[in-house]
């Protein structure tokens, strides 16, 4: 592939990361918000795992059995990471950024999921055998 897959990463992330926005905002007009934002990110992560394995990283043909697990840990790893700095960042610069300090801590907390998630997948999910 002609293009680094550091930027397939982003523009497949990027995108799963719109597509599990668009479903949380359509289930939530059906569904409590939590059933909502869990059936948007089951459906962004199915999708994703399709993506990363095709597109970015062009993984070998394994089962799925081998591929799932790593998947699915590394996501809750980097779930947990975005979680972890965008509540330490808002509450670090609330007193100075006020009401943008959850969306700063938030864009930031996404950022640092998603270089752990990129170096894990390399590594684990998607790595060469």
């Amino acid at each position: 592939m002609l293009v680094d897959k550091r930027f397939r990463f982003l523009v497949a992330g990027g995108g799963v990361s719109a597509l599990n926005w668009g479903f949380g905002i359509l289930f939530a007009w059906m569904l409590p918000y939590v059933l909502a934002v869990g059936f948007a990110t089951v459906i962004a992560m199915s999708v994703g795992f399709f993506a990363y394995g095709r597109w970015v990283f062009e993984a070998e043909p394994r089962p799925l059995a081998e591929r799932v697990p790593p998947f699915l840990i590394v996501n809750g790893i980097g779930a947990a990471i975005t979680v972890l700095v965008a509540v330490l960042i808002e509450s670090v610069t609330r007193g100075t950024f006020g009401a943008i300090a959850g969306a700063l801590g938030h864009g930031i907390g996404i950022g640092a999921g998603a270089v752990a998630t990129y170096m894990l997948h390399n590594r684990l999910t998607f790595a060469k055998r």
